[in-house]
């Protein structure tokens, strides 16, 4: 079953491997299936830039889906559903979108709403052509990340057969979290993460914010520090971005005391038992927030340098310097990608323009 989580997790729905099980009745498929093509919005959100959120099936499926969402099936004769798609990415779709935003306890959409709004409607043939270059980007884009994933995967499990057997200390021992406050109007980097642009199930960044737009206390982060969502530990939202930046107060800045590594950090923080761990002790009811006593005392493996060659450490560190590569060329294709994608959906730029200049 696809469920917000997912929604968040992925803008384009191109697997359901790792979706909950779930039985459903021969009539609740048939009320709830979905079919690749199918648009998906979240119905609501704890924020209001994810209220609204989009995202699109890529392969063929038999899933359903939560109430929590709300499916839009095109009609293919008129309208490109990939066009649409990107069309409700793009600043002008998210400014439309916002018209029907309602903001209580959260903020949420109504289906009747949506279903209402005006979208533009160019001829069939010129949504196709512009689906289609857009899509280049999200191809090469798909490539990169699955790269970065599978080199961060080997990293963690040349941790884990390097923790085999060790003894333990305090995570304590291990990182320290950084309070680096900055506020409003005060000079800083140009990147900004919230909880919202985090992964869940300790898929890394799924999106990277502006600066500009933040107007509340935030903290600074180096390239190479772990960040780790607070809120709502079980979401397991932790990064080692390759980039400085600043990142909100309910995410950990966390790292390595001196003479630890920081690529262990980075796989302590990311195995789901730290998370279990981090959950068991949070305190709140409605919003769990992780508790630096609780976690700082957790076991885990004892790993120093003296205890690791220095050219495992720096074969570790490699493999997170590669995939830091692959995210910052993706970071350079979203930036390209969204630049061209109003010029695209406003018709000042056309495909055919492209094409000339290719």
């Amino acid at each position: 079953m696809l469920g917000m989580s997912e929604l968040f997790k992925d803008d384009i729905l191109r697997s359901e491997d790792d979706w909950e099980l779930v039985p459903a009745s021969a009539t609740q498929c048939e009320r709830f299936g979905l079919r690749r093509e199918d648009l998906l919005f979240g119905r609501r959100s704890l924020t209001r830039a994810g209220a609204g959120k989009v995202s699109i099936i890529d392969h063929e499926t038999r899933a359903v889906f939560e109430s929590s969402l709300i499916r839009v099936r095109l009609d293919r004769r008129r309208s490109d559903p990939v066009f649409f798609f990107h069309y409700f990415r793009s600043p002008e779709g998210r400014a439309n979108m916002e018209q029907i935003v309602e903001q209580v306890a959260v903020a949420g959409i109504r289906s009747s709403d949506l279903s209402r709004l005006r979208v533009p409607l160019p001829p069939l043939d010129e949504q196709e052509r512009i689906a289609g270059v857009l899509g280049t980007f999200d191809d090469l884009i798909e490539v990169n990340r699955l790269l970065s994933r599978d080199l961060l995967s080997l990293l963690f499990a040349k941790y884990e057969a390097l923790a085999e057997g060790r003894p333990t200390t305090s995570f304590g021992n291990v990182a320290h979290l950084v309070r680096d406050q900055w506020k409003p109007g005060s000079e800083g980097p140009s990147r900004y993460l919230g909880l919202e642009h985090f992964a869940t199930e300790g898929a890394g960044i799924a999106g990277v914010g502006d600066v500009a737009s933040v107007q509340s206390v935030s903290l600074r982060f180096r390239p190479g520090d772990v960040l780790y969502g607070k809120l709502r530990p079980y979401f397991r939202k932790v990064a080692r971005p390759g980039f400085a930046g600043l990142c909100s107060s309910e995410i950990w800045v966390l790292r390595a005391r001196d003479e630890y590594p920081q690529s262990l950090v980075h796989a302590l923080t990311h195995a789901a038992s730290f998370s279990e761990a981090a959950s068991a002790g949070s305190t709140g009811t409605r919003m769990p927030r992780a508790d630096w006593k609780h976690v700082s005392t957790l076991p885990v493996p004892d790993l120093r340098p003296s205890e690791v060659s220095a050219e495992v450490l720096a074969g570790l560190e490699s493999l997170w310097s590669a995939a830091c590569d692959l995210d910052d060329e993706n970071y350079n294709l979203t930036r390209q990608r969204d630049e061209l994608l109003p010029l695209l959906m406003s018709g000042r730029v056309r495909v055919r323009d492209l094409e000339a200049v290719a």
